[in-house]
């Protein structure tokens, strides 16, 4: 683990990528990875959502956010490599701290959840799916993240000064970008901003999680803008009532679900098996889902949510606009992946969706940059992200030794951090983890 001061480097793309991953940082103490005591059995559950917000530019964001709209291809396109796909090109908003975007979003959707008093953990989904890769131990693997500490939470985020940021390979920037668009109903400050992001809450390993991830687009025919009026606000619904042995009942025509705060209900779909149905030149996965149920329906409804009064809230780091954007549930959020028709898949799915509790997938595919509106290939095939995914031996075994780091890093930064602690009550620090490729 090592201290680093806070700052953001701006250094050369061809520079090599592990050096700067060291360069500027001072050892404070080696982590016994492989004293960690790993649990039978981890799973993700009690599952909220808290919030959502889109990135406009430097120090600004809109509270709620909206995603764009998928669209899939009606004709044949042909993209450029993303590499030399000047289309593309921008420069990712910067903030003062990296999670303050997600505070300030808890703070205007969900006031009465205290991320200090009941998290744990604050991070970014894919910093756990990067985590899995590397305990998985298959290839080799380095990665660092940014550790801040405050109050009695660690907040463990991506490594702002990864010249990676600046390049992506293959074509999903540019097919994201081709099928990923915001309708003429949309606010214009959105139609321009950067990404779109949630912010939910969940247990992992006996850390209580807030997590973050950001989301692609969406994909349904229910909600899309009016240019007419703006949607109606449905009346706000009853929350959960927290009885003496800490369990919580659910309330009769309940939608909403809250120990000591309200909080939003994730999609009840979260178990099944992936199908696949490859329309317009991709395939759809979606994980299969109780569909009509009375279940899903209160659940799905319960997620809409009366729209805030619009107004702008400005701090001296941060400018934030409320509402801009309008909820969509998560039910019809989705991640958009490609690949090319010839090679094998080099991602992992299951992994990513599984952290972030998405329920869709679309994996498009194409001939050398070359989309087409039907099927050009068999359709890929994907694992369940919920309880089969997640119940299967060897995801267990990583997921153990994932849930069993976290809670060491959290004790070690706690430790070592804390009589270092600042002015402003926050320190921070790295930690550069990597695997060997030996498997175990």
């Amino acid at each position: 683990m090592y201290h680093h001061p806070q700052a953001r480097y701006d250094l050369p793309q061809d520079r090599d990528r592990e050096k700067i991953m060291k360069s500027e940082l001072e050892l404070l103490a080696p982590l016994a990875v492989n004293s960690l005591t790993v649990d039978q059995t981890v799973q993700i559950h009690d599952i909220g959502e808290l919030a959502s917000f889109n990135k406009l530019c430097d120090g600004q964001i809109a509270v709620p956010g909206t995603p764009p709209l998928f669209h899939p291809l009606t004709h044949r396109i042909n993209l450029k490599s993303d590499w030399h796909n000047e289309s593309i090109k921008c420069s990712f908003p910067k903030f003062t701290f990296p999670f303050e975007p997600l505070l300030q979003s808890i703070r205007v959707t969900s006031p009465e959840f205290d991320v200090f008093a009941a998290a744990d953990l604050v991070s970014n989904a894919s910093n756990l799916r990067k985590l899995f890769h590397i305990f998985q131990n298959r290839r080799s693997i380095v990665e660092r993240f940014d550790l801040a500490w405050q109050g009695d939470v660690l907040f463990l985020s991506k490594w702002t000064g990864d010249p990676s940021f600046l390049s992506s390979l293959g074509h999903g920037a540019g097919f994201e970008k081709e099928t990923c668009r915001y309708d003429d109903g949309e606010d214009e400050k959105l139609k321009r901003s950067a990404s779109h992001h949630r912010v939910m809450w969940y247990t992992f390993g006996g850390l209580q999680c807030v997590m973050q991830s950001e989301v692609d687009g969406y994909f349904c025919d229910c909600h899309q803008p009016r240019h007419d009026e703006k949607p109606s606000a449905p009346p706000p619904s009853s929350p959960r009532e927290l009885i003496d042995d800490g369990t919580d009942v659910l309330e009769e025509e309940s939608g909403m679900m809250s120990p000591s705060w309200r909080r939003r209900t994730m999609s009840s779909s979260t178990t099944g098996s992936l199908s696949s149905s490859p329309t317009f030149g991709l395939n759809l996965l979606t994980l299969d889902d109780p569909g009509d149920t009375p279940s899903f329906i209160a659940n799905t409804a319960a997620e809409q949510q009366p729209l805030p009064l619009a107004r702008v809230e400005s701090s001296p780091t941060l400018q934030t606009h409320v509402g801009l954007g309008r909820h969509i549930p998560a039910s019809c959020l989705l991640e958009v992946k490609t690949h090319k028709v010839t090679n094998k898949i080099m991602f992992s799915p299951e992994v990513q969706l599984y952290f972030s509790r998405r329920t869709k997938l679309v994996v498009a595919q194409h001939n050398a940059g070359e989309f087409f509106p039907a099927p050009v290939a068999a359709a890929a095939q994907a694992q369940v992200c919920g309880d089969a995914w997640q119940k299967d031996p060897d995801n267990q075994a990583v997921l153990g030794k994932v849930a069993a780091f976290l809670r060491m890093l959290r004790t070690e930064v706690k430790e070592l951090l804390m009589p270092v602690l600042t002015d402003s009550g926050m320190v921070t620090a790295s930690v550069v983890c990597q695997s060997n490729e030996e498997g175990g």
